[in-house]
């Protein structure tokens, strides 16, 4: 097969189910941001039907045959490292779907596929759920006692919100965070860290235990159907890591040094509970609230005023850490060199680049 016919037949892959694709990420942003009980209903409707929509495409023998020859055509040359990739992707794609299976395997595997994005979608639907049926009424300046001015504004419209009065703190992360980080009241900062981790494991129609079961299982059987050991085997070979042994002994180089930091803030945090004159050992829910403390002691930086720096633009970003990369990197102990402070700053030198925030994705 010619260069020419491997290129149009990554293109052709790359053009086609665009539109369905953007409607698709549109509608997920909006059903995990701004949900209602219609959009709910529509995303337990389509997630079978969408999973169902791309697996009779990544599983087409046909299709996976064609792209089979073009990959293995792709190494004679004549593509660039942009279309080798693409094509890289295409094929793993249609591999890890079960597109080279025999046909019971793959009407097994395309029925865990669909029954997946099923569950998934109860999962995630259990969750919301258990964080719209909890709110936390404060009604007097003792329960707000703690919290910046901004924090109860955006309490005052969540209970406006809900139609009731005062403030009120719900389960969502902008909401259980800065509470859990600035309110005196350990009683409430308990209750809140309590709900927030039970959300999806409290019994009755929302509870998750059995959709996780079953998730575990259908998972386990589609690793099995692939080739792979297990899920762990599957899902990092796709990834960097590779395999469990890579993934583990990253995670142990971490472990041990990150280990330390958290037991001396732990111990740090401790002392300052004691100071206070308070007797008790510090928990879960007053990990934060210590840990802005120990910031505004040891930083003279409290949160309140990080925000108030961010709004007026007066923060860090790679750009202007070129200028202050011999302070912020004075020496290779923690393995990052004044150079590679001053690269990453240069990468920041774009007009396009504002920002040196990272966005973590799941």
């Amino acid at each position: 097969m010619s260069s020419e016919s491997a290129a149009e037949s990554s293109a052709a892959l790359e053009l086609s189910g665009r539109a369905l694709a953007r409607v698709e990420s549109v509608f997920h942003l909006l059903a995990g941001a701004h949900s209602n009980d219609a959009i709910l209903e529509i995303e337990r409707e389509i997630s079978p039907r969408i999973a169902r929509h791309w697996n009779v495409i990544n599983t087409n023998g046909a299709l996976f045959r064609r792209i089979d020859v073009v990959y293995a055509a792709a190494s004679a040359g004549g593509l660039n490292a942009e279309q080798k990739r693409v094509l890289e992707r295409y094929h793993t794609t249609f591999r890890r779907a079960g597109a080279a299976l025999d046909g019971p395997a793959k009407d097994r595997l395309a029925a865990i596929i669909e029954r997946l994005a099923a569950l998934g979608t109860a999962f995630s639907q259990n969750v919301l759920a258990d964080e719209q049926a909890f709110t936390l009424r404060l009604g007097n300046e003792a329960e707000l006692a703690g919290l910046p001015d901004f924090m109860r504004e955006a309490l005052k419209s969540e209970a406006q919100e809900r139609g009731l009065e005062g403030y009120a703190v719900t389960l969502s992360r902008s909401s259980v965070e800065p509470f859990l980080q600035f309110s005196d009241r350990r009683d409430l900062r308990e209750r809140i860290f309590r709900a927030f981790i039970k959300r999806g494991d409290n019994g009755g129609a929302t509870d998750n235990k059995a959709i996780i079961a079953e998730m575990v299982r259908l998972r386990a059987e589609r690793a099995k159907l692939l080739g792979y050991a297990d899920f762990v085997h599957y899902r990092l070979d796709d990834e960097m890591a590779k395999t469990p042994s890579a993934a583990r002994h990253l995670l142990d180089t971490v472990w041990a040094p990150a280990r330390m930091r958290a037991l001396a803030d732990r111990d740090a945090m401790q002392a300052l509970i004691q100071e206070d004159g308070g007797n008790f050992k510090l928990e879960p829910w007053d990990w934060r609230y210590y840990a802005e403390k120990l910031r505004q002691r040891v930083c003279d930086l409290d949160e309140a005023t990080k925000l108030r720096l961010y709004a007026r633009g007066l923060y860090l970003t790679l750009q202007n850490a070129a200028a202050i990369s011999p302070w912020l990197c004075p020496t290779t102990a923690s393995g990052v060199t004044p150079a590679a402070c001053q690269v990453a700053a240069s990468c920041c030198s774009s007009s396009k680049c504002r920002s040196s925030r990272w966005i973590a994705t799941g």
